[in-house]
């Protein structure tokens, strides 16, 4: 029963990063080297998290204390992130315009951008537009993804070793709600780190002090709040439904931040 419970949770827990990660980007390289590399920072900034909870003895029986300082490592290599992408972005830029200086002009044939439509659609990148080279509401995406994936495994770790242990005692009139319940808050923590990396990387693009303090104090809030876990009901509930209601916000936010409409696009014809 309890290992029949840890894989239905596991399934609320990772079935939408999965998914997202299936449907956008298995089938393109480019975005699992991405996605790889900020799951990679994602764990440089644990670790160094964990170097300093090991370090502060007196500290280490309070979860409060790992917890903010998780977090706060967790935006600092998130814009790590975004910096390592932006020199990218700035070497590659240089380079093109050196070999387009180089190269003599010819007004018989068309000078198009680096990249052709074809290869925005088939993989990961980089966009016709001089002031934007990359595309960068794709790598936020991506860098959230890696970031939501490697976080769930992490929060999912405790409770799946809670639920396949040799006797797991369910008590209360709702059996086993509370692993229920920590599957949903991981999933649905996980999803905002998407909409978090899409809001961020614009912000950091177009210094918007404000909207990073308000981001990195949401999921700063959002993430200590988990505490109540400890209380009884209907506290674990409530912070359900709160994660719940906080996801669906920012990704609204995150949705027309991105350029998104609600608009129907209209599709010229030719006859």
């Amino acid at each position: 029963m309890t290992l029949r419970t840890a894989f239905g949770c596991g399934l609320v827990a990772f079935g939408p990063v999965v998914a997202l990660f299936l449907v956008s980007c298995a089938r393109y390289p480019l975005r699992i080297i991405l996605l790889a590399l900020s799951a990679f920072f994602w764990l440089v900034g644990l670790l160094i998290s964990s170097l300093l909870w090991f370090a502060v003895v007196p500290l280490r029986e309070q979860l409060a204390f790992g917890l903010v300082f998780t977090v706060l490592f967790q935006e600092i290599v998130r814009f790590l992130y975004f910096f390592l992408i932006q020199k990218v972005e700035s070497g590659l830029r240089s380079k093109i315009s050196v070999t387009e200086a180089e190269r003599e002009p010819d007004t018989s044939v068309t000078t198009y951008a680096a990249n052709s439509q074809a290869d925005v659609d088939s993989d990961i990148p980089l966009v016709a537009s001089k002031k934007a080279f990359l595309n960068h509401n794709l790598i936020a995406y991506t860098a959230g993804l890696g970031f939501a994936l490697m976080g769930c495994v992490t929060e999912y770790i405790f409770l799946f070793s809670q639920l396949t242990g040799p006797g797991t005692p369910m008590q209360g009139s709702r059996p086993g709600a509370f692993f229920l319940l920590a599957a949903l808050d991981s999933c649905f923590m996980s999803l905002s780190q998407i909409a978090w990396s899409v809001l961020l990387f614009r912000a950091y693009r177009l210094r918007k002090y404000l909207q990073i303090v308000i981001i990195i104090a949401a999921h700063l809030g959002l993430s200590t709040v988990s505490l109540v876990n400890d209380l009884a009901l209907p506290a674990p509930e409530l912070l359900c439904a709160l994660l719940v209601i906080s996801f669906f916000g920012f990704l609204a936010w995150a949705f027309f931040a991105a350029g998104g409409t609600v608009r129907p696009r209209k599709v010229a014809r030719s006859d």
